[in-house]
């Protein structure tokens, strides 16, 4: 049974209590006292509100004599919450049942009120000074808290209408022959999707020359909230890590997790716990804290997203609010090439197979094709793989899995079997991975018989017979790190085998070394030995030297760099060779700006000379206003001061450049479907010019624009100085009223002044002093001063 106590006798209860709305009213306002404690909480209980955690009531019980609303301690802990408490007739005390079991009292009826003193376990006490109800439970069943280092992936892109010209323009000129070339990429866009074309024109003095050569042309249309992208036109098929993509024409459905970039797909590790009293959490992995978070009494889930790809260690250190600390260790292996339980990943495509990319712009197979890829996350530890192909004379279909096997990696296999010109073929693949931050073993391998045959081999060759790779990394921390790779590749008519051997260690934040070994197995003649350094000055200079031995040629070079930034301005590189085939120099220049890049430079080799340079920048149709900009491959925004030039703008709080006479200002290169943060400098503007907002954040979408508009604005305002008729200041509190249909005003201040705006060019004004009297003036504003005016006035 529950036993009860108080700490002060129960006070007498009116036979005639207050109305239960008054009563609510200040159990509400306890509860909104409670606000700042339930923030804190955490996460809590899904589904719940901050006001719905401060307040536990129940719709009331007939025949009670006494309501009380009283804080709430569990087990010692003092919960966010305010429970109601109803004083039965007998004298007993009564809660609502689902608020007990919301405090994690367990083992109780849905939706009915309980005597306090009959709960089995329970041990309670009403605490009426302090207006307190304690609980101690034996045993509680509270609900897990969940915990998340997940971010906020889904942002509601905006979008503008406008239309896009890349371009890249580059010539060069030698002893023995001219070039010249350009590629553009022509794009419109809007809320209705994106279409792109791009093409290559080519001109050789020496040689095949293309006036016009298109490469890919796609409309694009993606839905962020359902994850996937609809493509018509010209595209590369989905695959897998055992099939081969094909460029396509035609129509391509596919999962697309890039519209939400910080949804995780992999499976996350897991850790859980449980807290007796109000804790603090804190996770580290690896020695670095990743999460923490504050937890009340109970269970709990923390859901952690390591920056680690492997196996690790983790820590989940627990204080409680007097200050003890308990330490819990773990071992886990994250595998980002699995998918998370449930999730899946697919493409599906239709249409021609694309011939001769590149060297003709309408040539496609005349046979329909299909193909299809899908992965599954059956489980955290386990992901199934599907693909298939067909068309004319051909049919392919295979599956594969990818699992988690405990600490010891991802083990995966695939097998296909297709059907081409009558003949089977087959292909089968196995691999392992493991890696722990320090050890990186990858190990594949792929099989396939000589009449196996893909929908890439429809404009490429057959499939290799056998693929072989192997991967080995150590890292060795502050003295560098090494790593070891073999690749093997076996087709019809030929046979490859490479082995390489690679070291390189920074041995100062300025210095880095690097040595490799790599051969040619199959020709024991073919082996090549390099090594080099670079050093990094200030002004962003970088120095390198480099010395390589290839087939008995011994060759050694130095360079010189100030890279480009890429928030605009110049960069150049020298670099000089030196070798048993002959000697070599080259020079180049570079300059960016708002409006495009432009690159020059000369090479020399062997007593021959070649000048080159480049132009590439786009040109941008937005907003009726058309601009000359750097190449946009991504996203990108126009912002709008609404015509007042001089703005400066700031990109996550990096100055990047000011607005122009049109109050506009192109930024590229910003992150599609993510929050990137605008600012805007006001403060060197005239005090006439106001804005509501200096930051706002664009979400554009990928591959188009989006306008962002600071809505400047001109007050049109003044300072005035209102003296009586006798030319003394108008006392301090009069009101001033601008006589005209829409009304304004202001409040006199010391000195008779007042800041009145939105005035027209000519004014009258009302000015009602605190006695009751009243005034009036008249006065013309010159609403093309963009400086404050300040005007005196006198009132009668």
């Amino acid at each position: 049974m529950s036993i009860f106590a108080r700490t002060t006798p129960r006070p007498e209860i009116s036979a005639n209590p207050p109305p239960r709305p008054l009563s609510r009213l200040l159990a509400m306002l306890v509860a909104v006292s409670c606000l700042p404690a339930a923030l804190a909480a955490g996460p809590g209980e899904p589904g719940h509100d901050p006001l719905s955690l401060g307040l536990l009531s129940g719709p009331g019980m007939a025949g009670t004599s006494g309501e009380l609303y009283l804080e709430l301690r569990v087990n010692g802990a003092l919960l966010p919450r305010v429970m109601q408490v109803l004083v039965g007739g007998n004298g007993h005390d009564y809660a609502w049942s689902d608020n007990l079991r919301d405090a994690g009292i367990g083992g109780l009826p849905p939706a009915t009120y309980v005597d306090l003193g009959t709960i089995a376990g329970l041990h309670y006490r009403i605490d009426t000074p302090s207006q307190q109800l304690d609980l101690d439970a034996d045993e509680l069943q509270r609900p897990t808290q969940q915990f998340s280092a997940d971010v906020d992936h889904y942002h509601a892109a905006n979008v503008a209408n406008g239309a896009l010209l890349n371009y890249a323009l580059a010539a060069s000129t030698g002893q023995h022959e001219r070039d010249a070339s350009a590629f553009t990429d022509w794009r419109a866009f809007g809320d209705w999707g994106v279409l792109d074309s791009t093409a290559l024109s080519a001109w050789h003095e020496q040689g095949e020359s293309a006036a016009y050569r298109r490469l890919d042309t796609t409309y694009r249309w993606s839905s962020p909230e359902q994850l996937w992208t609809l493509s018509a036109g010209d595209f590369i098929s989905g695959a897998l890590n055992w099939s081969r993509p094909t460029r396509f024409g035609g129509l391509q459905w596919r999962r697309d997790y890039g519209l939400q970039p910080g949804l995780i797909t992999f499976p996350l590790p897991t850790f859980f716990g449980q807290a007796a009293l109000p804790s603090t959490l804190e996770l580290y992995v690896n020695g670095l804290r990743e999460f923490s978070a504050d937890a009340q009494p109970g269970p709990f889930r923390i859901d952690a997203v390591p920056h680690l790809d492997g196996a690790g260690s983790a820590q989940l250190v627990v204080t409680d609010a007097l200050g003890r600390r308990s330490v819990i260790d773990y071992d886990f292996y994250s595998a980002q090439q699995l998918l998370r339980a449930g999730y899946f990943d697919y493409s599906l495509d239709l249409g021609f197979v694309r011939r001769d990319y590149g060297l003709a712009s309408f040539s496609y197979d005349p046979h329909t094709a299909a193909s299809g890829s899908l992965r599954y996350g059956l489980g955290n530890r386990i992901t199934v793989e599907s693909h298939a192909e067909a068309s004319e004379g051909l049919a392919l279909a295979g599956g594969g899995f990818a699992v988690r096997v405990g600490q010891l990696g991802v083990i995966s296999g695939a097998g296909a079997l297709s059907r081409a010109q009558g003949r089977g073929g087959r292909q089968f693949s196995a691999g392992h991975s493991w890696s722990n931050g320090r050890i990186t073993t990858e190990l594949s391998s792929v099989r396939a018989s000589s009449a196996y045959r893909d929908l890439a081999t429809r404009d490429g060759r057959a499939p290799p017979r056998a693929t072989d790779r192997a991967v080995f990394g150590l890292g060795f921390g502050a003295a560098g790190s090494a790593s070891l790779a073999y690749t093997r590749l076996i087709d019809d008519d030929s046979r490859f085998r490479y082995a390489s051997l690679q070291y390189s260690w920074n041995p100062a934040s300025q210095l880095s070394l690097y040595v490799g070994y790599s051969r040619d197995l199959d020709t024991p003649s073919d082996d090549l030995l390099y090594a080099g350094l670079s050093w990094s000055f200030d002004r962003h200079l970088t120095a390198g030297l480099d010395v390589q031995a290839h087939d008995h040629d011994l060759r050694s070079g130095a360079s010189l760099v100030q890279p480009l930034s890429p928030d605009g301005g110049h960069g150049w590189n020298v670099r000089a060779q030196h070798g048993d085939d002959g000697d070599s120099a080259q020079g180049e220049i570079a300059w960016r700006a708002d409006w495009g890049q432009l690159d020059a430079g000369i090479r020399q080799f062997d007593g021959s000379a070649q000048e080159y340079g480049s132009l590439e920048g786009s040109l941008v149709f937005m907003d009726r206003d058309l601009f000359a900009a750097r190449r946009i491959d991504n996203a990108f925004a126009l912002i709008s001061t609404d015509g007042i030039g001089g703005v400066p703008v700031a990109i996550e709080n990096r100055p990047i450049g000011t607005t122009d006479g049109r109050g506009h200002f192109l930024l590229t290169d910003l992150r599609p479907w993510q929050a990137n943060r605008i600012s805007i400098d006001t403060l060197g503007l005239p005090a006439q010019v106001q804005t509501d907002t200096v930051r706002l954040d664009a979400v554009p979408a990928a591959g188009r624009g989006v306008r962002v508009d600071f809505k400047l604005r001109i007050a049109h305002a003044a300072l005035v100085t209102l003296r009586d008729g006798e030319g003394r200041p108008l006392p301090i509190g009069s009101h001033v009223q601008i006589k005209r249909p829409r009304g304004g005003g202001g409040i006199v201040g010391y000195d008779g002044q007042a800041y009145l705006e939105d005035l027209d060019v000519r004014n009258t004004v009302v000015v009602v002093s605190p006695d009751g009297s009243r005034c009036h003036a008249n006065f013309t504003l010159d609403r093309d001063k963009r400086e404050l005016p300040e005007l005196e006035l006198s009132c009668r």
